[in-house]
């Protein structure tokens, strides 16, 4: 008997041993988003370089650090009596900073289309539907404006977590999109595979290892261009209350791409750092 006893509390029969996403934005609440991340860039010239005028093959190869700092504040308010209630999401701090070829980091926030001062409004329904309805507080166009609102919505919506199911030891994959540089003033959409495996639940804390993959080969007009990277970090998930409160990643990355003549490849370190606190009944 004694030894019964002690089995169930080395394995407590009500341990948590599975979790459900359910992530969204809930009333009389303000969360604050913190997110850092440091982009270590190496350019180099492959194949006819001579394609090149003299003055612009010897700026090669190039080294960047890209540094950026935001604050993401999202409030909400108390629901009406149709379970409705306000949301607004306010860009506190979007800092950019840059070093070329280990020059001293300078801030760039100014000349890089920083959002700050940057609000969204929007409300949230009964049903769960979250509804963007304008941008203001910043100098935008009409055009702007309406992309980011459209943007916000996509984003809300495009979580490919909410209402997946996950047990200890298991993983989920889900495909994000990750835009990369295709030539000259050109972006191209890849889908990037990510994998979350669950480790433990403690405390009402999931925590996760992320695996990051993408790789990618497609002939476009001035060559092809071939993208393969990999990325690893942790994540950790509020069971109560719904959100993600932490994020490492650091992700390597390397691309080949076509100019014609020649090819431009860049190789890339970074790292992000996400956190987030949730103060409830603060309004």
């Amino acid at each position: 008997m004694r030894s019964l006893w002690l089995l169930f509390i080395a394995f407590p029969l009500f341990a948590q041993e599975q979790i459900t996403f359910n992530l969204g934005y809930q009333a009389n609440s303000v969360m604050t988003i913190d997110t850092k991340t440091i982009v270590d860039v190496e350019m180099s010239l492959e194949g006819d370089k001579n394609a090149l005028p003299r003055n612009v093959r010897n700026h090669f190869p190039v080294k960047m650090i890209n540094k950026s700092l935001k604050v993401q504040t999202v409030a909400t308010g108390t629901p009406d009596r149709n379970g409705q209630y306000s949301i607004e999401s306010y860009i506190n701090k979007d800092q950019r900073f840059f070093s070329l070829n280990g020059a001293d980091m300078v801030e760039t926030t100014a000349d890089s289309g920083s959002m700050e001062g940057l609000k969204i409004t929007g409300s949230h329904h009964a049903n769960g539907e979250v509804i963007f309805l304008s941008a203001d507080g910043v100098d935008l166009t009409e055009e702007l404006k309406n992309s980011l609102v459209s943007s916000f919505a996509q984003l809300h919506k495009g979580n490919a977590l909410n209402h997946r199911s996950v047990k200890v030891g298991e993983s989920l994959s889900l495909k994000a999109p990750l835009v990369v540089p295709a030539g000259v003033g050109k972006t191209l959409s890849i889908d990037m595979n990510i994998t979350y495996i669950l480790n433990s639940i403690d405390n009402g804390i999931a925590k996760f290892t992320v695996a990051q993959q993408v790789e990618m080969k497609k002939d476009l007009e001035a060559g092809t261009l071939i993208v393969v990277g990999t990325g690893e970090g942790t994540m950790q998930y509020d069971v109560e209350k719904s959100y993600i409160t932490a994020s490492n990643t650091n992700m390597l990355m390397d691309m080949l791409i076509p100019n014609s003549n020649f090819y431009i490849r860049s190789q890339s370190a970074s790292t992000t750092v996400l956190k987030t606190s949730y103060e409830f009944n603060a309004l």
